[in-house]
């Protein structure tokens, strides 16, 4: 008899989905999802669900905008095995130091073509098994863009060593 105990490992996007998928937000500006799947160290066992899950920044490069990032934390525990990061920005009065000055630049509806100008960016890291930043198994590492009229993930490493 032997006893398993399975381990996150990686993220990987899912089949048959759109990804990245953008929209317009009312108002302005846009919202991008990134859908992901956690997978285990045991790779015949599916995929994990009911897990928490948290993100973390450093690097925060704002660019030539105001705009706020997220706050950390993404305190969230997944019931099924699908979980996204929303990534969006919006036209508003809650931007800048004191998150009550007007957004510069103002973010537009998702383009076509998408434009390819980052405005803002920071490395991102995602750990699954706590919803506190800095703690939790390392799943995913990657740079968070946020463009004037979308939002991506590039440079992804999963699993990260």
């Amino acid at each position: 008899m032997f006893v398993a105990i399975e381990r996150p490992k990686l993220l990987i996007k899912p089949p048959g989905l759109a990804d990245p998928q953008d929209a317009p937000l009312p108002g302005g500006g846009y919202v991008t999802i990134r859908r992901y799947m956690a997978q285990g160290l045991c790779l015949g066992q599916g995929f994990l669900q009911g897990y928490m899950l948290s993100e973390g920044f450093s690097n925060i490069n704002n660019g030539s905008t105001n705009w706020p990032l997220n706050a950390e934390g993404l305190a969230l525990s997944s019931t099924s095995n699908l979980w996204a990061d929303t990534i969006s920005a919006q036209v508003g009065n809650f931007c800048g130091p004191t998150q009550n000055q007007t957004c510069d630049p103002a973010p537009t509806v998702p383009g076509n073509p998408p434009s390819i100008t980052v405005r803002q960016s920071a490395s991102q890291v995602w750990q699954i098994g706590s919803t506190n930043p800095g703690d939790g198994i390392v799943v995913q590492r990657n740079t968070l863009q946020r463009f004037i009229d979308h939002g991506d993930h590039a440079n992804i490493m999963s699993p990260t060593n």
